[in-house]
């Protein structure tokens, strides 16, 4: 790529005479003195807002310039003579009117560039736009989720409470089945005990009938012994 050297740059922006004052502050350059022969070109070049210093405020102005700074350069004035902030005498415009045709394809590059920057940042701003309805929306649906959230932790403590609840309960049951069952087990032994009982009288009343069975039995005997005896007694 043809490279040029910086010197014109500032032929060709000494070139084009300014209607008015430059509207940005003094800028302060620290690598030209204000002794040295370019000073004043510099100084507007960089006030004007055709180049820029570096970072530490240095022109570095022994570094040669590509086409497309000059390009810019060019881009610029144009503009600024439109927007009628610079005015040219005939020379100026046939001077910008070569510059126009030399840079035509780094102007054009530089123009859709500049399109295509303004089409990114348009698609930027939509994507932005977007990006926020997404957001609310996010925000919107975090918000329900996190409300739903605190209605089903609410669920989960009432039915922990009445799990709890449930649990005393079963444990109050629980008691009143053992001692229902201690109960049943007492009465069982009191049954057991009273059925033996039962039986031992039952079986002393069968002994004490048997034993009155003989004796009358017995005294049947003895009777009809004895009335035997007597009747043998009267006929004799």
């Amino acid at each position: 790529m043809k490279r040029l050297s910086i010197a014109l740059i500032l032929a060709l922006t000494l070139a084009v005479s300014t209607a008015a004052v430059a509207s940005a502050a003094d800028p302060q350059i620290a690598d030209v003195q204000s002794n040295h022969w370019a000073y004043q070109a510099v100084k507007k070049l960089v006030s004007e807002g055709y180049l820029g210093l570096y970072a530490d405020n240095t022109f570095r102005g022994n570094q040669p310039v590509d086409r497309f700074t000059l390009a810019v350069v060019v881009s610029r004035l144009l503009g600024d003579s439109v927007a009628g902030s610079i005015s040219m005498n005939q020379e100026d415009a046939d001077l910008m009117r070569r510059l126009t045709g030399e840079f035509r394809q780094e102007l054009v590059a530089l123009s859709l560039r500049t399109k295509n920057l303004e089409e990114a940042l348009a698609q930027y701003e939509r994507d932005r736009t977007a990006m926020g309805a997404d957001m609310a929306a996010w925000k919107t649906e975090t918000g329900q989720v996190r409300d739903e959230m605190a209605k089903s932790l609410q669920e989960i403590i009432a039915l922990k409470n009445r799990v709890t609840e449930a649990e005393q309960k079963l444990t109050g049951m629980e008691t009143d089945l053992s001692a229902l069952e201690n109960s049943v087990a007492a009465l069982t032994e009191d049954s057991a005990a009273a059925d033996e009982k039962h039986d031992a009288e039952i079986a002393q009343l069968n002994s004490e009938l048997e034993t009155a069975k003989a004796d009358a039995e017995k005294a049947q005997k003895d009777a009809r012994v004895w009335s035997i005896i007597a009747i043998v007694l009267a006929v004799a």
